[in-house]
């Protein structure tokens, strides 16, 4: 209350009914204050909520994208090692550009610490390659370009390991299955009973890529059990039947004459 207000109370009514008159209007301005508070908190919880809801929702809706998946993935990994195990990372796509682009740190840290690598591919040389890229719409080799990359990517990461210890090499293991694809996979210690898989069932609808798909986490134990052992079992078939493919990194600077399968023909 300012001090002119209170020197003209005090003036007209005395100073005891002034002091009694000034604690009634700070009562006051106290409750328009609280009320004012307390407006202003259920405003904001409000505004929480729908904070939450909406980052509940893009949560949910991220699983779609790599950089979710692989977070999932990475999390794992380190619970894992912080439990004195072994990690290992079980791959399947047509050409897993995705995981291997954006997870390249994440795969170099884990080869670096003994943790193992599988990697399915489609067989580029077969004809259900080609097959499935027309499915996606692919007109201009797309795909194909894809899986090279992947291998650049492959083996530069190989190089990493080789500069530090050869003997790591041994830990990453590649193999080409000719089973048409509808599904990519990525796999975290799935033999052992807390392990996990993340599913990417490819869409029916034509010219649409395989990562639009949906992605789910399945574990070993409630609800997802069926589908993480036949998710299991599916990628264990498929590896017994593939072929293996023997990767050197004879340098740092691979040639185009080194691919590990033949170049398919025009």
């Amino acid at each position: 209350m300012k001090s002119e207000v209170i020197a003209a109370l005090i003036t007209v009514c005395g100073v005891p009914l002034a002091i009694l008159i000034q604690r009634c209007l700070y009562a006051r301005d106290r409750e328009k204050q609280n009320k004012a508070i307390a407006e202003g908190k259920e405003k904001y919880d409000n505004l929480h909520v729908k904070y939450k809801e909406l980052l509940y929702t893009k949560a949910e809706q991220s699983k779609r994208k790599i950089s979710f998946q692989l977070a999932a993935i990475d999390d794992k990994i380190s619970e894992i090692k912080n439990s004195d195990r072994t990690p290992s990372l079980w791959i399947l796509g047509i050409n897993a550009i995705g995981p291997l682009h954006q997870g390249r740190e994440m795969l170099i840290s884990l080869l670096k610490k003994g943790g193992k690598l599988r990697l399915l591919l489609l067989d580029p040389t077969d004809p259900v390659f080609k097959k499935r890229s027309d499915k996606e719409g692919d007109h201009v080799g797309r795909i194909s370009a894809e899986l090279y990359a992947s291998f650049y990517i492959l083996m530069d990461i190989m190089s990493q390991l080789k500069s530090e210890d050869e003997t790591l090499l041994t830990n990453v293991e590649v193999k080409l299955h000719n089973k048409y694809p509808d599904r990519s996979l990525l796999m975290v210690n799935c033999d052992e009973p807390d392990g996990v898989v993340l599913e990417n069932p490819y869409p029916n609808r034509k010219e649409t890529r395989g990562v639009e798909g949906e992605t789910f986490p399945l574990e070993k134990h409630g609800k997802t059990k069926k589908a993480y052992v036949d998710d299991v079992a599916y990628y264990k078939g498929l590896w017994k039947g593939a072929d293996l493919v023997k990767i050197s990194v004879p340098d740092m600077h691979p040639k185009i004459h080194e691919w590990p399968f033949r170049k398919v023909e025009e």
